[in-house]
């Protein structure tokens, strides 16, 4: 990556929501510059260096600048797409990493993200001022970026699962809804059967594999995170020392004093603003 152009924003040449001319899905075409297209309503199909990429509200597609390319639609239904053709030093890199077959396996929560910013993106490049210009032209860098680090997490995440073994995947989902399940229930009083139970495993086998995982026991985990949820609610003043003991799952707050100290190296009385 060269960071240099990374660093510099887009040169936005324009923006708008777009009318989908019936040519253009009768002939191939191309773009003097690169196309960020957002699908608000209706569907779209768009045909480009011999893939076909299906894609519906919410979905984002890519057009890299002079690639020839065709757009499918239904002329009868409703579409609304908002297209911003831009230029940028670090197209070329963007592009290699970021494809829009990438682009479909983006989270819900990427997607949201992006979606809620494009619509802010509209009001500010609307605006008249170069500083509005400078907002959007800021907000857009924003989301190519944020575009960028989702694809490569979950390249990441992917090359992980096929590097790890049937059973160090299994396992390692394992820790992870034990987690889940921790994160969940932490403020009531659960034991190590019952926590294993509900994930369909021994609790050996379960204690086992957490530790081996996490480098820490199942229970050390369980503490830490009622401490710091303690600590949050105590630090924050909305608890007592005993409300906040009782909110984590600790009956006793002598004990919970006990095991806050032990943990933090100071009482809880201590970190009330």
């Amino acid at each position: 990556m060269n960071r240099d152009e990374y660093e510099k924003l887009p040169s936005i040449c324009s923006m708008g929501i777009l009318i989908f001319d019936p040519i253009w899905s009768e002939k191939a075409h191309r773009s003097g510059d690169n196309e960020f297209l957002y699908i608000r309503k209706g569907k779209v199909k768009l045909e480009i260096d011999g893939s076909k990429f299906a894609a519906g509200a919410g979905d984002i597609l890519f057009v890299p600048q002079g690639t020839v390319h065709r757009d499918e639609f239904d002329i009868g239904s409703e579409l609304e797409v908002l297209i911003i053709h831009f230029l940028w030093e670090a197209e070329n890199d963007f592009f290699s990493k970021v494809s829009n077959k990438a682009l479909k396996s983006l989270p819900a929560s990427e997607k949201a993200l992006i979606m809620e910013m494009a619509d802010h993106l509209r009001l500010d490049f609307s605006g008249h001022t170069d500083e509005d210009i400078l907002v959007a032209r800021s907000r857009f860098h924003t989301m190519l970026l944020l575009i960028l680090r989702a694809v490569e997490k979950e390249n990441a995440k992917k090359e992980n699962s096929h590097s790890l073994s049937p059973g160090k995947e299994k396992n390692r989902k394992l820790m992870t809804d034990a987690k889940k399940f921790l994160e969940k229930h932490y403020s009531e009083k659960i034991s190590l059967d019952e926590i294993a139970e509900h994930l369909s495993v021994s609790p050996f086998h379960l204690s086992r594999v957490f530790s081996q995982e996490s480098n820490f026991s199942l229970f050390s985990y369980l503490t830490s995170l009622r401490m710091n949820k303690a600590e949050t609610l105590i630090r924050d003043g909305k608890m007592n020392v005993s409300e906040a003991a009782y909110a984590v799952g600790y009956e006793d707050s002598s004990y919970f004093s006990k095991a806050f100290k032990k943990y933090f190296g100071r009482k809880p009385s201590e970190i009330v603003s």
